[in-house]
């Protein structure tokens, strides 16, 4: 299961395998997909960068991929799928 653990002011994305936590992103960070392949374990969500939330991709706890890192602009990932 994947989600958020902390309020609206200290959020940070949390990844749960057989009832243990961990911790993916810093302070305002959120979980908001997931998807599982093989013994791979993908992570939609968003951190925050530069005053911005920023859409991210966690694989296995460490980011893969990090989407626009523009203040300008705010990025989320909702859906992940692995082919």
């Amino acid at each position: 299961m994947a989600g958020s653990v902390g309020d609206q002011y200290s959020s940070r994305a949390t990844l749960w395998k057989n009832g243990t936590s961990q911790t993916l992103g810093s302070d305002l960070s959120y979980a908001h997909c997931i998807y599982v392949a093989g013994s791979n374990i993908y992570v939609g969500g968003s951190m925050r960068y530069n005053m911005t939330q920023t859409g991210v991709l966690w694989k296995n706890g460490a980011v893969e991929i990090a989407l626009q890192r523009d203040y300008r602009y705010e990025t989320f990932i909702y859906g992940v799928f692995v082919q």
